[in-house]
């Protein structure tokens, strides 16, 4: 099984991507993007998985937000999803970004230390 978004998202069998992309014609790569954001929206972030399919918020927006937190904890993440899903309907990148570092800042300190640390 490949983990295709964050903890607590389940795994993917590596055909059943290939077999997907090959599906939409897209590439195994696309289609290894449109999954994870799947799996990332439906698992970790069900406040947003719930706006995007009352036709709330557009599938682009939702994927965007969805690619700033597979790297957050559980906890971080679900977080992120509470601050987010009201507003995600008009919520820009900046914020987003944002909010996935204070959340990085509050859930996972060890985390925002050593980017803190790395030399830039």
């Amino acid at each position: 099984m490949v983990p295709l978004a964050g903890a607590g998202a389940p795994g993917v069998a590596e055909d059943a991507i290939v077999e997907l992309a090959a599906a939409l014609g897209v590439s195994t790569e696309a289609g290894r993007g449109l999954l994870g954001d799947a799996l990332e929206l439906r698992y970790r972030l069900p406040r947003l998985w719930a706006a995007l399919t009352a036709g709330v918020v557009p599938v682009w927006r939702a994927r965007r937000i969805a690619g700033h937190t597979p790297t957050l904890s559980q906890s971080a993440a679900a977080w992120v999803d509470a601050q987010v899903a009201p507003y995600a309907h008009r919520v820009g990148p900046a914020t987003v970004e944002a909010l996935v570092a204070d959340a990085v800042r509050r859930f996972q300190p060890d985390d925002a230390l050593a980017r803190w640390r790395r030399p830039r």
